[in-house]
């Protein structure tokens, strides 16, 4: 027991090795904790920033080193067991254990689940074609990049700074992009309207075309349908 009573802590598990889960494990130690840690993520890589991921890693501008939150050293050196390309399966609450999916077991005292979140699928026809690609993990960048170059042609569902962001790296890149925008405007959800108006002129000016108050119907070989039956051409 510690001094005011309470149990000691001897082993925490965090489930989910990104940006969040990376960060309470550093600051775990930075804060005192001595016990055990155990970082355990789905993606093959350490704890890394996505941000990056629409823009300099897009356009080859940034290595994995890059976009670390700290080097893959840290972990080791800071007693941290980071366990990448595991998946949990499994909690057992009353026992305080994890199951991973390669049948491992670890116990905890505490349980951290920092597991994010995953892009939300299109109810729509064509909605899972192989060359329909989302943009969440390093994985997604790598595969959104391989497909970018000179002569080819990306529809981006969504004006966002995510999708604004896509379509820009896809200039920089030789390809061609459109913007398929539901509201009336670009960043609808986060910008006011003068700023939303000056990314507008900004891409457009890089050649990005935006169309905005479309709705998306489904998708083709040949590109994008919209619900007014418009075909947006695209690779």
């Amino acid at each position: 027991m510690s001094a005011d009573g309470s149990a000691l802590l001897s082993k925490v598990v965090i489930i989910g090795a990104g940006h969040a889960g990376g960060s309470v494990a550093a600051l775990l130690r930075q804060y005192g904790f001595e016990g055990e840690i155990v970082l355990a993520g789905q993606e093959s890589a350490p704890p890394y920033q996505r941000p990056p991921l629409s823009k300099a890693w897009l356009k080859g501008e940034a290595g994995l080193e890059d976009l670390l939150l700290r080097p893959e050293s840290f972990y080791a050196e800071q007693n941290i067991a980071l366990r990448t390309g595991v998946t949990a399966s499994a909690i057992d609450a009353a026992a305080r254990t994890v199951t991973f999916a390669d049948g491992t077991v670890e116990t905890y005292d505490v349980l951290i689940l920092a597991t994010g979140s995953t892009a939300r699928k299109l109810a729509l026809p064509g909605a899972d074609r192989p060359d329909l690609l989302e943009l969440r993990t390093l994985d997604d960048a790598e595969r959104l990049k391989a497909v970018l170059a000179p002569g080819k042609r990306l529809a981006v569902v969504g004006g966002g700074y995510v999708g604004l962001e896509a379509a820009a790296s896809a200039r920089a890149l030789g390809a061609e992009a459109v913007v398929i925008e539901r509201m009336d405007r670009v960043l609808a959800r986060v910008a006011s309207q003068p700023l939303s108006a000056f990314f507008t002129d900004l891409h457009r000016k890089h050649g990005v075309e935006i169309l905005t108050g479309v709705e998306v119907a489904g998708f083709e070989d040949a590109g994008v349908r919209l619900a007014d039956g418009t075909l947006i051409a695209a690779d």
